[in-house]
């Protein structure tokens, strides 16, 4: 799992460096999963609802999640029962591990020494290193606190959830588009041609008075 400890772990990374290059490779594969589910949403309505495609795009995350939620729900016929539920329970996992990618991209690494005063008044280490911590302008001015605190260890297990989480994604959507464009291969040209004039219909690019050209009337069916 990729949360932060609920104890500050009383050893912290060495340098900060190390906390750095964490931070780099797990916020880029939080990317990589946007990445996939943009592709997913894509192969899913870009061809019917082109425009939705460019709204999904320019949305926060928040809309792109329930946009991608109900092209599952419209689209999901399209997809073998196993694919569409890894990708709900990858969706669901990825909201989860939303809030640790906003602690990451916006917490500051720090050296830090946590002491602790005993009772006699002596002082004991409790947690000594570089952390990555909240910063001190989170939502105005404010004490440093360790409310989260994550090291290279925490980082990396949230890099390797998401990792997982975009693996299902991409392999559910790579199998659908595979089958699709093996079904319109054998179909042939002359079912592509019909596939594109359909689609074409239902844009409104072709006007309603030359239906006729391209479709015979029903009850010559």
């Amino acid at each position: 799992m990729a949360k932060a400890p609920k104890v500050m772990p009383a050893q912290g990374d060495e340098d900060a460096l190390t906390l750095y290059a964490a931070v780099g490779s797990a916020l880029s594969f939080w990317e990589a999963s946007e990445d996939a589910l943009m592709d997913l949403f894509k192969t899913l309505c870009g061809e019917v609802e082109p425009v939705a495609s460019i709204a999904y795009v320019q949305a926060p995350r928040k809309v792109r999640v329930s946009m991608i939620r109900q092209a599952i729900d419209s689209y999901g016929h399209r997809m073998l029962d196993d694919e569409r539920s890894d990708i709900v329970s990858a969706l669901n996992r990825l909201d989860k591990l939303a809030p640790t990618r906003n602690e990451i991209a916006h917490g500051h690494v720090s050296n830090q020494t946590i002491m602790e005063t005993g009772e006699s008044g002596e002082q004991t280490i409790m947690a000594q290193g570089h952390y990555l911590l909240p910063a001190l302008s989170e939502g105005g001015w404010q004490q440093r606190t360790p409310r989260f605190h994550h090291t290279f260890d925490t980082i990396y297990a949230f890099q390797e959830d998401v990792r997982d989480q975009r693996w299902l994604i991409v392999q559910a959507q790579f199998r659908m588009a595979m089958r699709e464009q093996e079904a319109d291969q054998e179909a042939g040209s002359e079912w592509y041609m019909q596939h594109r004039t359909a689609l074409d219909i239902a844009a409104r690019k072709i006007p309603a008075s030359d239906y006729q050209r391209y479709f015979k009337p029903m009850v010559e069916w």
